[in-house]
């Protein structure tokens, strides 16, 4: 029996543990790089689409960054975020507060479980890179959980990296590469080899298959080679990243820890010269529900 101090586990799909604080500092930080990148939290919706929005839900909300955003830039408009991390929620709850946000919600839900909300609940449902949740069998159910809760007309906006990035750092490709087999053997992505995670073409099936009308595609690129503005900020999002992927990549991966670590600190090397090249694409799929 546990204290009343202690919480039991959670029970999780994320391929990081979802309380771990070092996860929590960088989801903050690349909140902040993938909305730069798209040119602002609601960026590609017309006037039109943006007028009609009342009640938004962020999936997998993290620390709140995106739906931060909202809150600040859209006073009027109601944002809620959901996420399964009893540290995440507290901490966007906290950040809300203190921000004397009123219009911002936030709620400790598992994404893969039926939404505790009613029917057409929404006008917006967002879900920015939850590839490491989502696994395989789940995302169908998934789509029609946020078609429930989507009131008619409502947009279901989806942003996911199609692979690791590209780069000129061989031990970087090396890691990418273990980490698609290890992600592919865990059950995410739709790759067939791993070498990408396969999820922009699946993100316009599913859209299609549930209906969805007006499905639009935005690519972007995001360049992190040295002397950008972006080469520190990824470096140290890769740098905490492949360390926190690390156990299932030595176990799924088939490279010892030992291998790992010294790959991981050559891939590290290989990021900091001044002739490193890098860039990441992903995309965002939206459609309207009819």
């Amino acid at each position: 029996m546990t204290s009343q101090e202690e919480k039991p586990a959670t029970r999780h799909s994320y391929v990081i543990d979802p309380e771990n604080v070092a996860e929590m500092a960088r989801l903050i930080k690349q909140d902040q790089l993938f909305t730069r990148a798209m040119g602002g939290p609601l960026a590609g919706l017309t006037t039109e689409q943006l007028a009609h929005l009342n009640q938004i839900l962020d999936i997998g909300c993290g620390p709140g960054g995106w739906a931060m955003d909202i809150a600040a830039a859209y006073p009027d408009k109601q944002i809620t975020g959901i996420d399964i991390s009893t540290n995440m929620i507290a901490y966007a709850r906290m950040l809300a507060q203190e921000k004397q946000y009123a219009n911002a919600t936030f709620l400790e839900m598992n994404a893969l479980e039926p939404f505790d909300f009613p029917d057409a609940s929404f006008d917006l449902i967002n879900a920015r890179t939850i590839l490491g949740f989502v696994k395989r069998p789940d995302w169908r159910p998934f789509i029609q959980a946020c078609s429930r809760t989507l009131r008619t007309g409502g947009i279901l906006r989806l942003t996911e990296a199609d692979d690791w990035s590209s780069t000129t750092s061989p031990a970087l490709d090396h890691i990418f590469d273990l980490c698609g087999r290890a992600f592919r053997l865990a059950n995410y992505g739709f790759s067939p080899t791993g070498r990408t995670f396969g999820i922009a073409p699946m993100l316009i099936r599913f859209l299609r298959e549930a209906g969805y009308q007006h499905i639009k595609k935005q690519a972007y690129i995001i360049d992190f080679s040295a002397g950008t503005t972006e080469h520190d900020e990824w470096y140290h999002n890769y740098r905490v990243t492949l360390q926190l992927l690390k156990p299932l990549i030595t176990r799924l991966g088939g490279i010892s820890e030992g291998e790992y670590k010294l790959l991981y600190d050559q891939a590290m090397e290989e990021m900091e010269q001044s002739d490193f090249y890098g860039v990441l694409f992903f995309v965002t799929i939206s459609g309207e529900k009819q």
